[in-house]
C-alpha cells in the first residue's frame, strides 16, 4: 500500500551519493583528430565496456561511468547528465546522437575498461581505461586517451580522467572543484573490487540489498577505515527499510545512522556520508529539520 514513507522512499533513486577523491597522477594522452572540443555545456556519460572477456569484470564499466558522472558533477561550468538515466543505453552499439539528443547533451564520453588477472600475492591489480569524447549531434570523435592504475587506486584513476575530460572541453576549474574532484583514497586491491561489485548490486535495487549489504561489510572488514565503503552500508540499510520494507523502519535508522556516524567519525568532510545519513532521517526518522542540515552540509561539501 502507498504510504508517504514510500513516497519519500522513491525519492531515494533521485539522491545521488557523491564519491569524492585525491591524489592524482597522469597517465598516457593521445589526442584526437580533431584536437580540442569546443563549447560543451553538458555532457552525457556511456556506460564503458567491459573488455577483459571475462564476465565477472562487468561490474569495472558501470564503476568507471557512475563514478565519472559523479566527479564530474562536482564542475559548475558543466552539466552531467545522471547515471540514473544514462545506464539504460548499455547495450552494444549505441548512436551517439540517440544517447546525446535524448537527454539534450552536447557530447558524449565512451570508452572500455579491462583489469590485469588477479596475483597470487593480491598486492596490484593494474587497471586500464580507454576514454574518449565524441560530438553527441555528429558522432564525430573529439578527443581519445588512455589511462592507467592499480584497482587500490581507483578514485585517483577516475580524477585523472575528469581531470582531462575538463582541460579537453576548455573548461578551467576552481580551486575548490580541483580539490573536490582531485580528492582519493588508497585502499587495498581486494577492498576496493568488493566496493565497487557493492556498489553495482546497491544501484540494482535487488534482492532487498542484502548481497549489497554483505559486500560493503566484506570490505570494510578489510579496510576498517574505508569510509566510503561505510557510507555506502549507511545507505543501503536505509534503502533495505525505506525501499523494499524487509527491515522495520526503527532498526534501519539506527543501522543507517551507525554506519554514517562511523564514516563521519572517519572523514567528517564526506559528501555522501553526510547525504545518506540524511536520506535516513528523511525516509525513517522523519526529522525534516535534521535531514535538511545534513543534505545542506552535503552540498555545501559537493
Amino acid at each position: 500500500r502507498w504510504s508517504p514513507r514510500h513516497a519519500f522512499a522513491g525519492a531515494a533513486v533521485g539522491v545521488a551519493i557523491v564519491v569524492a577523491a585525491a591524489a592524482w597522477f597522469m597517465s598516457t594522452r593521445t589526442p584526437g583528430p580533431s584536437g580540442a572540443a569546443g563549447r560543451v555545456s553538458t555532457v552525457a556519460v556511456l556506460p564503458f565496456q567491459n573488455i577483459t572477456g571475462n564476465p565477472e569484470e562487468d561490474y569495472l564499466g558501470q564503476a568507471v561511468s557512475l563514478e565519472l558522472t559523479a566527479r564530474l558533477g562536482q564542475i559548475g561550468a558543466i552539466k552531467v547528465v545522471p547515471w540514473s538515466f544514462m545506464k539504460q543505453f548499455a547495450a552494444p552499439n549505441v548512436s551517439f546522437t540517440d544517447a546525446g539528443a535524448r537527454p539534450g547533451s552536447d557530447a558524449v564520453i565512451e570508452g572500455a575498461v579491462e583489469v590485469a588477472p588477479r596475483t597470487a600475492d593480491g598486492a596490484s591489480r593494474p587497471v586500464r581505461v580507454r576514454v574518449q569524447l565524441y560530438q553527441a549531434g555528429t558522432g564525430d570523435l573529439l578527443w581519445t586517451a588512455s589511462f592507467a592504475r592499480d584497482m587500490g587506486d581507483f578514485f585517483a584513476l577516475q580524477a585523472d580522467i575528469a581531470r582531462d575530460v575538463a582541460a579537453r572541453i576548455n573548461v578551467a576549474l576552481a580551486a575548490r572543484e580541483r580539490i573536490g574532484v582531485s580528492r582519493a583514497r588508497r585502499v587495498s586491491p581486494d577492498a576496493m573490487e568488493l566496493y565497487l561489485k557493492a556498489r553495482q548490486s546497491l544501484e540494482s535495487y535487488t534482492d532487498d540489498f542484502e548481497t549489497a549489504i554483505g559486500l560493503f561489510e566484506r570490505t570494510i572488514q578489510i579496510e576498517p577505515r574505508f569510509a566510503e565503503a561505510h557510507a555506502a552500508l549507511a545507505s543501503a540499510f536505509a534503502l533495505q527499510s525505506a525501499y523494499s520494507g524487509s527491515v522495520p523502519s526503527a532498526e534501519g535508522l539506527r543501522q543507517s545512522l551507525d554506519a554514517a556516524g562511523t564514516a563521519l567519525a572517519i572523514d567528517a568532510e564526506l559528501p555522501e556520508a553526510w547525504s545518506a545519513r540524511g536520506f535516513a532521517k528523511l525516509a525513517l526518522g522523519w526529522d525534516w529539520p535534521g535531514a535538511a542540515r545534513d543534505f545542506q552540509r552535503a552540498l555545501e561539501l559537493d
